[in-house]
Order: structure tokens, then sequence, then C-alpha cells
């Protein structure tokens, strides 16, 4: 079953193989997620519950990507709270991060520098 989400004016995708469940060995806020990709295949939003949290229902959306020696990396971040329908309000962040530079170090071969 495919699911369709209007977000910001565009269509974002969702089909069964793009969710992730029962990853528990990895840290992360949530083993279950659910990703969402525009018609260019680039992640725009990922849905999951903050279990430290309370279990708030959350969407974090993804934008203004730039390179930085070719890696194509997503500078805006925002988290939104989601109901149970999967809608979120745009106008109310709870967590906004933007990133300005990125400096991409080879493990193991260099040590990165503050």
């Amino acid at each position: 079953m495919e699911h369709r989400a209007r977000t910001e004016g565009r269509h974002l995708d969702r089909g069964p193989d793009l969710g992730i469940e029962g990853l528990a060995e990895i840290a992360t806020h949530n083993p279950d997620q659910v990703f969402y990709f525009d018609t260019l295949g680039m992640r725009r939003r990922t849905d999951y519950v903050v279990e430290i949290n309370g279990s708030t229902l959350v969407g974090r959306y993804t934008s203004r990507h730039r390179s930085f020696d070719g890696l194509l990396v997503a500078t805006r971040r925002r988290v939104f709270r989601r109901n149970p329908a999967d809608s979120v309000n745009l106008n109310l962040p709870s967590i906004t991060l933007d990133i300005h530079n990125v400096e991409l170090v080879r493990s193991g071969t260099e040590e990165a520098q503050p």
C-alpha cells in the first residue's frame, strides 16, 4: 500500500519498503521510522516517535541541500509535532537546526580539527 503526503506544496512518496522497523541495536530516537522522498529521490521527511519525550509523534523535515566536497547535505532541519493522522503544524517547529559548513574527513587517515 502506497501512502502520499502533501507537505510544503510538494508531494512526498512513501512505499512499504521505505520504513525501518526493529533496529534496536542502532542508537536512534526510535527503531521504527518512516521515510518520505521527493520526486528526485531526496529524503525530505522522517516520521518517528520520540520515546525519550513521552512518546511524542514527530515529523523531521530536511531542505536546502548543499554540496560539500561532492556530498549532498540537507542544511536545514526542522522537527514538528505530528498527529496520529500524520499531519503536522508547520508553523510551530519544536527543534530547528541550520548547518552552515561541513568538513569531510577521511576515516582513519586524518583527524578532525575544531
